[in-house]
């Protein structure tokens, strides 16, 4: 998914800030960007997830910008030059912080802390997740027999779309409810205004992007 227009913007008026650009703030990710959000990232090399040595222009404006919605209070997860469904919601959250003074609140119900599945926390290590799921690819996977009552695009590509969900024999019958709750209150439109039918993946067996341990998606 590309980094919209709006983010460079916002992330050239960050890097200006710093003293580090001195280009047009016009959205334009060029090479004057590119080079000012090298150095705002290798002064925070710690915070990042791999290397960003070898990382193109535009992963490291990603990864910047990543910085600052960490900085502006926003969980997006890994710093990794990426740019995802969490980025993405951070971004829109920053959006709506600039605008109205704080992002906006979508949900009718402030979530919980309850766990009565007791599934891993958010967060959890490699040793809880293999103790709960067993080993990456060794438990049955319900490849597409979890089925979403309403169009999910792909978060990489929205011209793509799907109904299926592949996962955790564990988790099935849970993520069936939880899917079908949200489609008996929620209208279809609704449901694109909160950003439900983006899809940012599921099931995968593999390792973790420009990394050695095991991805959670597997």
């Amino acid at each position: 998914m590309a980094i919209y227009q709006s983010a460079v913007r916002i992330l050239q008026q960050v890097l200006k800030a710093e003293g580090l650009y001195s280009g047009k703030i016009d959205g334009d990710r060029g090479p004057k960007t590119h080079a000012a959000a090298k150095k705002f990232v290798t002064k925070r090399t710690a915070e990042l997830s791999g290397d960003p040595a070898a990382w193109s222009g535009k992963r490291l404006s990603v990864a910047a910008y990543q910085l600052h919605l960490t900085d502006e209070g926003f969980d997006i997860g890994d710093v990794d030059g990426l740019w995802g469904l969490r980025t993405n919601g951070g971004h829109e959250g920053l959006e709506e912080k600039r605008e109205f003074g704080k992002p906006l609140n979508w949900r009718d119900v402030v979530p919980g802390r309850d766990n009565p599945h007791n599934w891993p926390a958010d967060g959890a290590g490699q040793a809880d997740l293999k103790a709960f799921y067993g080993q990456p690819g060794s438990a049955k996977c319900t490849a597409g027999k979890v089925i979403c009552p309403w169009k999910l695009k792909l978060d990489w590509d929205r011209n793509v779309a799907t109904t299926k969900i592949s996962c955790h024999e564990k988790v099935a019958d849970s993520l069936q409810r939880v899917l079908n709750a949200v489609v008996a209150k929620y209208t279809e439109d609704q449901i694109n205004d909160l950003g439900l039918n983006i899809y940012g993946g599921c099931f995968n067996k593999r390792k973790k992007r420009g990394g050695s341990t095991w991805s959670t998606h597997a």
